[in-house]
């Protein structure tokens, strides 16, 4: 009977560590896509500002208003994005902390 309640605590903890690893790379993929959502958005709003600055120094102060219309986007679609890398990582603080009360009960 002993053996038997062991062998059911070692198939909960290997189901724990499997959960877990799963998560893990949940999180890793979820985490590698915003990286790359970010990097790409990077690489437009640079391309964006690149052309900006062309137009900038040959247009009026209206073109100067459009730039600063740019930057402040991107600087909200930036905050956006360190919100959600951070609500993540917060998640998966929480998830681990869970499991391992849960590995250590």
């Amino acid at each position: 009977l002993a053996l038997r309640a062991s062998g059911g605590a070692a198939k909960d903890m290997e189901d724990l560590r499997a959960s877990q690893l799963e998560h893990a790379r949940w999180l890793t993929e979820e985490l590698a896509a915003l990286r790359a959502m970010h990097e790409q958005h990077v690489e437009e709003v640079r391309a964006l500002h690149a052309d900006s600055r062309r137009e900038a120094q040959r247009a009026s102060e209206g073109h100067a208003a459009a730039l600063a219309e740019l930057r402040e986007s991107h600087a909200e679609h930036t905050a956006r994005h360190m919100e959600d890398l951070s609500a993540l990582r917060a998640s998966h603080t929480e998830h681990v902390e869970e499991l391992a009360v849960m590995r250590d009960a």
